[in-house]
């Protein structure tokens, strides 16, 4: 079974909160930075793949601050524990703190940035000033992404600062059709509730929220032959090769009306309308290999099953 993906623009962008980023586990390394297993072992995956890769990655610059703040906590608990291990034998460990403190804080951002640009991810930054009006009407209006608990909507501000980056983000402008928010807490984005304010200002963009690595993996698997096919389809060549099998035919209207990508597949199947010399209008479809870079007539998977 084939899964759909409609794009109406030529690539997409994924967006990592910081609970799908962040390795919140007691026992993690500080130096180097690794994030999350789950996040850490797609982009090793990512970056090991032959051919082309597609898409770009960004964690916010709340993410990043966020990050670097919390990793900063987590060296101030350990020094402050080994201060009180010291503390029985009359020890002092106020010069290595204070070593450590300046060594790590130094290092830490530095070390976020370099995993950062080894693995191609962007940091998206913070909308303008101008947004800010516009956060503390959502929270007056107890708007989400704002929760409102005992009557008071003032908790999840990360989360509004978040939605308010994505939402004044020109994703027209570099051609970007599709946003994949990838959050453990979905829930705290409803995009049955946010739609229409994502719409209002992206009509044709397309936004999704998924919870996990592996819901994002299949559709990236299915996402990427289809920009491939979408973006290296030659018009005059299909329209040769349909003239080719039935000469009437004259026109394609819309030769990639409908492209459909598949799991665990190179082939993508794309629906086109046929004009013909008597004037009526008909639909077929043809496929496209990304292997090859070739359209055909002949399903290749149909080929390759068969052998």
């Amino acid at each position: 079974m084939s899964l759909k993906t409609k794009l109406k623009f030529r690539d997409f962008m994924v967006v990592i909160d910081t609970n799908c980023f962040e390795n919140y586990s007691n026992n993690k390394e500080i130096l180097p930075y690794c994030a999350k297993n789950e996040s850490d072992t797609f982009f090793k995956s990512k970056k090991a793949r032959d051919g082309i890769t597609m898409g770009h990655y960004y964690i916010t610059e709340s993410v990043f601050r966020e990050v670097i703040q919390q990793r900063k906590e987590y060296c101030n608990q350990s020094l402050e524990n080994l201060e009180r291990a010291l503390k029985p034998f009359c020890l002092s460990v106020e010069n290595i703190k204070n070593i450590s403190k300046n060594d790590l804080f130094l290092g830490l951002e530095k070390s976020l940035r370099k995993y950062l640009a080894d693995y191609c991810i962007d940091i998206l930054p913070h909308p303008n000033n101008d947004v800010f009006p516009r956060i503390i009407q959502r929270a007056l209006d107890k708007k989400l992404p704002f929760k409102v608990i005992n009557k008071c909507s003032d908790k999840g501000f990360k989360d509004v600062l978040l939605w308010e980056t994505l939402l004044n983000f020109n994703y027209e402008k570099q051609s970007i059709g599709k946003v994949f928010l990838i959050t453990a807490n979905s829930k705290d984005f409803p995009l049955e509730d946010l739609s229409y304010e994502w719409n209002e200002f992206h009509p044709y963009v397309e936004l999704k929220i998924v919870s996990d690595w592996k819901d994002f993996e299949l559709e990236e698997q299915i996402i990427l032959p289809e920009l491939i096919a979408q973006n290296n389809i030659s018009y005059s060549r299909v329209l040769e090769m349909f003239q080719d099998e039935d000469p009437n035919i004259v026109e394609l209207p819309n030769f990639n009306k409908k492209v459909t990508g598949r799991k665990d597949s190179f082939v993508v199947e794309i629906g086109t309308d046929i004009k013909r010399k008597d004037g009526t209008i008909g639909t077929d479809k043809y496929f496209y290999d990304i292997r090859i870079n070739e359209p055909t007539l002949i399903d290749p998977d149909d080929n390759y099953n068969t052998n």
